[in-house]
Order: structure tokens, then C-alpha cells, then sequence
């Protein structure tokens, strides 16, 4: 294994406990006692890091490229944009406010949606993912592994439906004290 190699595997490593550890933090609850899961202010800043990145590279190579490049210099940008995006709207927007009768979901795009626990018809979980998936008959919701107090939303779907961590393949996750 060469030096590059090492340093993005430990970057890597690092960046995934890191996440991991902030989502088993305790969600934030309000004064009625309902718990938000947010994502970690993490997504927002590498978001950031990747739009800014994505214009350097798009200002900083159709000024010097020759003109055959710039097609590879915009395609570098659209990368960047494309992943940076996501991330950044991710952060900012997605929110799950679980309640003790409904789960109120805020997505990436800033849609709010309402799902009430008898009407929830299947969850599961992609271990792939890492996506916990609810599902009613006209909706569905997806709740990734690092939003933070993720474990606490498990905890209450164990309490308020048939679906427990060993039946849905979740790995053995609990909100820190």
C-alpha cells in the first residue's frame, strides 16, 4: 500500500467514526417532548467544500485550458456540483420529527410529509445503504444511519410497531447518555 493510499483509507476510517459517533447522540427534543433527527453539520460544510471546489475548477480551468480540455474541465466541475449538492441540501433540509403519533418528515428538497404509526405497511432496512425505509401504502421515507439520534428512532419503531433491529438486519446501535 502506498503513502496516498493509506492516508485516504485512514480519511476515510476517521470520517465514517466520526459520523457514526454523532449519530448516536441523543436527537433534540422541543418542549412537547417530540425528538428531530437532523443530519450532522458535517454534510452541510464537505457540501460547501465541494460547490466551492466545483467553481475553482470550472473558473480556474476554462481560464488556463487549451481549448480542446475544456470539455474535461466542465465534466470535473459538473462532478464536483453533483456531489456537493446533494450533500449540502442534505444537511440543510432533511429533518424526521418523531412524535408519539406520527413521524413528520422533512426532506432534501424542503417536502414535508406525515406518516402515522398504524399506517406505516413495511420498513426495512438496506444494509448496503444504510438506509432505514418506511413505507405506507401511499408514501415512503427514508432515514439514513447518520442522522443523528438515529438509534432513538429505532428504539421507538421497536415500541410502536412489530419491526425490532434483529428483524430489520440493523446493526446493535444505542444513543449515547
Amino acid at each position: 500500500m502506498d503513502t496516498t493510499t493509506g492516508i485516504v483509507a485512514i480519511a476515510v476510517s476517521l470520517t465514517m467514526t466520526l459520523l457514526i459517533s454523532t449519530s448516536l447522540k441523543k436527537p433534540k427534543e422541543d418542549k412537547y417532548g417530540n425528538k428531530t433527527l437532523v443530519f450532522p453539520k458535517f454534510y452541510i460544510i464537505m457540501g460547501l467544500i465541494a460547490i466551492c471546489l466545483s467553481f475553482t475548477v470550472l473558473i480556474g480551468g476554462l481560464t488556463t485550458a487549451e481549448p480542446d480540455e475544456k470539455i474535461i474541465v466542465i465534466l470535473i466541475s459538473l462532478l464536483f456540483l453533483g456531489l456537493g449538492l446533494p450533500l449540502f441540501f442534505i444537511g440543510k433540509n432533511f429533518k424526521l420529527i418523531i412524535t408519539p403519533n406520527e413521524l413528520i418528515h422533512t426532506n432534501i428538497f424542503g417536502k414535508t410529509s406525515k406518516i402515522n404509526w398504524e399506517a406505516i405497511t413495511s420498513i426495512s432496512f438496506g444494509k448496503l445503504s444504510q438506509e432505514l425505509k418506511i413505507k405506507t401504502d401511499s408514501l415512503k421515507i427514508k432515514v439514513h444511519q447518520h442522522a443523528v439520534g438515529f438509534p432513538y428512532l429505532i428504539d421507538t419503531i421497536e415500541s410502536k410497531t412489530k419491526y425490532t433491529r434483529k428483524t430489520l438486519g440493523i446493526p446493535f446501535l444505542k444513543t449515547k447518555a
